[in-house]
This record gives C-alpha cells, structure tokens and sequence, in this order.
C-alpha cells in the first residue's frame, strides 16, 4: 500500500475513533454555557442556560462548581472538535476515493499506442536519496574509548552493553537503518547519541539514548547535562527522541523495547 494512503486510513482510523467517543460523550454533557466578566481587573465565571432562564456567578473555590465550569469546558472542546472531525472525515474520504499512487508504468498504458514505447525515467524523491545515502554511507568508526566496544550485535555492530546490543538486534531484526554513535555537534559541544536513526517515513532523524547506570551520580549528571543539550537544540523526547533505560537491577525489557520501535519507529 502507498504510504500516503497508508498514513491516511490510520489517522482517519483514528479520528473516526475519537469522533464516535465524542459524539457519545456529549449527549451527557450538563446544558448550559460560561461567560467570563472582568470588574475592574477581577475575573468572574457565569454559568448561562437560556432554557432555563439562569444567569449565575460561579465560584471555582466550591467543589460542585469547579466541577460545572470543567464539564461545561470540556463540552465546548468536544463540540468544537467533532466539528473539526467531522469536516476531516468528509475530506479525507473524498481524497482517498481519488487518490491514485503515481504510477510511470500505469501512466505509459494508458498512453495511445503509437506514444507506449517512451523510455520511462526513472523518477526517486529526496526521501527515497536520502535512503540509499544511508544505506551506502560509511558509519563513522572514530569512537570515544573503543575498548569499551565489548559487546557485538548478530549483525557485527559493536556497542558498549548488553542492552545496546538488544536494542541494535532489534533495529536490525525491524530492518531500521541507524548508526551508532555517529557524532553530534550541538553549538559546538560534540556528543555521541547512542543510535541515530533514519525514520523512513517521512524522513525525520530520530535519536535514541539508552542509559543504563543510573544508580551512578556522575552518570546521571552527564545524562541531565546531555538532555539539556538536547532540548535547547530541538531534540525532544519522544519527539525526535527516544529515551530508554535499564531497571534498578541493571535489567532491560525486551517487549518494552520493541513496543518502542513499533510505535516510534514505524508506519503501522
């Protein structure tokens, strides 16, 4: 399947999901709106229901009325959403019911038979380069410390744990291009992520930081240090990076780890 579509039946998957929660939830949503009113520079929160002809101040200090101000709240976020929802559903479905995948071979028999004989050229996106860059470039072998290399991945990758080396096995068994602490320049402070990852759909390099001697007060203050590097330069956990450790007994879980890669790392 094309990825593209792919990308949009999940997400339409999701939506269709979200809306039918919404479409339920609001049906038992208290009636009734809030309108805020400043006197000289204080806030107030009324509750509204015209049906009832009620117009009362309420106070967030008392239990039952913080809890209407945050049922009422939430029914307009839930109404304007499935507003929203429904509007994505209808586009969505039309796009997908005209979207045909770009196809060179497809495009030439529909040609008229004089013109069928034209070479196809063959056409690659920057994602599709990038792609057979990573696959041919060299990884980077200036490593800090090589003796501390002890532990080599079913593919030969040598690595510094026993946890790396799952982590590679797994990369590798997921067939997920990465390298491994290939150099990072940040405002000129050089650092060694553990795995960086090429995500192949949609081209986003993902970083993956695996820390497993936590218990240790130096090891921990470079990790803070690290991260903090990272966040002022953009990298964000879980957003284009990954954050795993070991347990306090210096183990790893393995499903965890996969789970990680499936929901990260790949296009479900």
């Amino acid at each position: 399947m094309h990825r593209l579509k792919k990308m949009m039946l999940e997400q339409m998957d999701y939506e269709s999901t979200l809306l039918e929660r919404f479409e339920k939830e609001i049906k038992i949503m208290p009636e009734g709106s809030l309108c805020l009113k400043k006197v000289k520079g204080n806030a107030y929160i009324y509750f509204q229901n015209k049906k009832l002809s009620e117009n009362r101040l309420l106070s967030p200090k008392n239990k039952d009325e913080a809890y209407l101000i945050e049922k009422i709240r939430n029914k307009f976020f839930i109404k304007k959403s499935i507003h929203q929802l429904r509007k994505n559903k209808k586009i969505m479905e039309a796009l997908l019911e005209s979207f045909i995948p770009f196809d060179p071979g497809e495009v030439r028999n529909q040609l008229a038979p004089v013109y069928k004989e034209v070479q196809i050229i063959e056409w690659k996106s920057d994602m599709e380069l990038e792609l057979e860059k990573w696959k041919v470039e060299k990884k980077s072998e200036n490593f800090l410390y090589p003796e501390g290399l002890r532990h080599i991945s079913s593919k030969g990758q040598r690595v510094r744990s026993k946890s790396e080396t799952i982590i590679a096995d797994l990369l590798d068994y997921k067939d997920i291009l990465y390298k491994y602490e290939e150099p990072l320049n940040i405002k000129g402070q050089n650092f060694l992520p553990d795995f960086t990852i090429l995500r192949t759909f949609d081209n986003r390099i993902i970083y993956w930081e695996h820390f497993g001697m936590i218990y240790d007060a130096e090891y921990r203050k470079n990790m803070e240090v690290k991260l903090l590097a990272y966040g002022n330069s953009g990298i964000i956990p879980w957003d284009n990076l990954i954050i795993t450790f070991d347990s306090d007994e210096g183990n790893i879980d393995v499903s965890m780890i996969s789970a990680v890669i499936d929901k990260m790392l790949l296009l479900k």
